[in-house]
């Protein structure tokens, strides 16, 4: 039996929760923080499948982030929600070690998606 992939989810935004939660919560164990401190703390703790970071937290640096969360867990796929974000913006974030962006708009609709690739991935990597 497949083990309930991990999910951590860093956004202070009560929109992003509730949408992530709606549309995963019957297939991944979804861990909240709200900043950069917080989200090292469970990746220490223990390993995600896959991290999904909001791009404007206002305490946050992007970058920051995908920096620690790399250093941290180099093999977790890390998708980044963004409002807005042109081509450059979106390369500039794949090379600082996210593994993609999805607008927020899209979110519900792409979220699903792009999750499955990254289960699908771990699966054949297992």
């Amino acid at each position: 039996m497949a083990m309930t992939p991990n999910l951590l989810l860093v956004s202070d935004r009560i929109d992003d929760r509730a949408l992530v939660a709606d549309a995963l919560r019957s297939v991944w164990a979804i861990t909240h923080t709200t900043g950069l401190a917080a989200a090292g703390d469970v990746l220490a703790q223990a390993p995600c499948d896959a991290v999904l970071c909001d791009a404007a937290i206002a305490d946050i640096s992007i970058k920051a982030l995908l920096v620690s969360v790399v250093a941290q867990r180099p093999a977790t796929p890390v998708i980044v929600i963004a409002d807005r974000v042109g081509p450059e913006a979106a390369v500039d974030l794949v090379h600082a070690g996210a593994s993609d962006v999805v607008l927020r708009a899209n979110l519900s609709r792409r979220l699903p998606l792009v999750l499955d690739r990254v289960r699908s991935a771990a699966d054949r990597s297992a």
